[in-house]
């Protein structure tokens, strides 16, 4: 842990097991399905979060499969740093998150330790905004505060990253004493491949002076996470740099991702899922794993679009990356297609030496795991590999399909046939 001054690392470690036990009662809102969830099994996670093994600069990039729960991660522990506060958490968490759409509402999100500083800058540079008391995480303490803005693609962060910085100005110039900042900023958006592994390496040595500063002056200390899903911006970052930390966080782990689908099926919200199970004579949570692999948006998901809806829509996936691949490397189909025979075969590790590797990462099919902290297990699946994987399971059986074919054009119906294979 980067300066120790102050018992910093004991202090962090400390606050980490609180937030860790107060977000317990976290509940996460799903407002299409007009639902909220029981938050299960990150406590490995935020204790990484609040108290990661920096070597130098307190910087991290956090990726990981889409849908696999950084920003809830991120707002969970929001909710546990307020709710921990008067038990003697030091934490104070600011959250940045983009507009889901141009001329969307850019959200800032913030525990009571940043208010001062997010809302002096919102008002020194005239925005309007309005502020919502318990913010998405319903809690008291926390405040949620909406900005309106008409953004231009691709100009995402052109407006969220001069806030940001005023935001961390202002904290630098008058911090509060033995208080732990923690910010985080939400799905990275870059003009290019290369624009997260710019971005970090500008910022990583700024945000390092200034948290020195801030421990010599008030023995408080300021970390950025900076989040995204875009694989191959996160394969162009590179593994092992000194002046950051590069870090992935998995899908939930098998037993938890049951419990959410036990707490849905009790619910009766798994859509045509239990149908779908009966029909082929399996369970309905061993279905569900080797479909989804943990990843609860993916689950909800296909509740909404139906099982078979879904299937389709993870085929046409594996078919657009593949077909671009094709044409991107000049190779012919029957050259592909020994590609994927051998993935379909050999498993995930095999991805990372293939001519697909690039589309796969690009099209977030695959996911690179080399030379990043896991801050969370992954599976032991076929799927999955220390170096390379498939975001989702449906995506390998989505290969698998296409190489019992040996064709790059499968239906639903021969990926459900290749699931079904692993329980005859």
């Amino acid at each position: 842990m980067i300066n120790p001054r102050g018992g910093l690392s004991e202090r962090l470690a400390r606050s980490s097991n609180l937030v860790a036990e107060a977000f317990s009662g976290y509940k996460v809102k799903i407002p299409w399905l007009k639902l909220t969830l029981r938050f299960r099994d990150r406590v490995g996670e935020a204790s990484k979060l609040v108290n990661p093994p920096y070597i130098a600069n307190p910087m991290m990039i956090l990726y990981g499969p889409v849908g696999c729960g950084k920003s809830e991660i991120a707002r969970a522990l929001l909710y546990g740093a307020e709710a921990s506060r008067g038990k003697g958490s030091t934490v104070e968490i600011l959250l940045l998150t983009a507009p889901e759409a141009e001329g969307g509402v850019l959200s800032i999100e913030y525990t009571q330790g940043f208010k001062e500083y997010v809302e002096s800058t919102l008002r020194g540079r005239g925005f309007e905004y309005s502020v919502h008391i318990g913010g998405s995480v319903g809690i008291p303490g926390v405040a949620s505060l909406s900005v309106g803005l008409t953004i231009e693609p691709g100009q995402v962060e052109n407006i969220r990253l001069p806030l940001l910085w005023s935001i961390i100005d202002k904290l630098v110039a008058n911090p509060g004493e033995g208080r732990d900042y923690i910010v985080f900023l939400d799905e990275f958006r870059g003009v290019s491949e290369g624009s997260l592994k710019s971005f970090v390496e500008k910022t990583a040595d700024t945000i390092g002076r200034m948290h020195s500063n801030i421990m010599d002056r008030g023995n408080s200390s300021i970390s950025m996470i900076v989040l995204t899903s875009d694989s191959i911006a996160a394969y162009h970052i590179g593994p092992y740099s000194p002046k950051y930390l590069k870090a992935y966080m998995w899908n939930l782990p098998f037993k938890a991702f049951n419990e959410v689908v036990e707490e849905l099926g009790g619910r009766g919200a798994l859509g045509d899922l239990e149908e779908a199970s009966r029909r082929l004579g399996v369970s309905v949570v061993d279905l569900s794993w080797r479909l989804f692999g943990g990843n609860v948006r993916e689950f909800l998901l296909a509740g909404a679009l139906g099982l078979e809806g879904w299937v389709r829509r993870a085929v046409s996936n594996v078919t657009a990356a593949l077909a671009k691949a094709v044409r991107d490397r000049r190779l012919s189909e029957s050259e592909a297609v020994s590609e994927v025979k051998r993935i379909g075969e050999e498993g995930a590790g095999a991805l990372s030496t293939s001519p697909l590797y690039d589309e796969m990462l690009r099209r977030n099919i695959a996911i690179d795991l080399v030379g990043a902290l896991g801050i969370s297990d992954a599976p032991r699946e076929k799927w999955v590999s220390e170096g390379s994987s498939f975001q989702l399971p449906i995506y390998y059986h989505v290969v698998r399909a296409m190489a019992d074919k040996r064709s790059l054009h499968v239906e639903p119906g021969d990926v459900v046939n290749v699931v079904l294979r692993d329980w005859i």
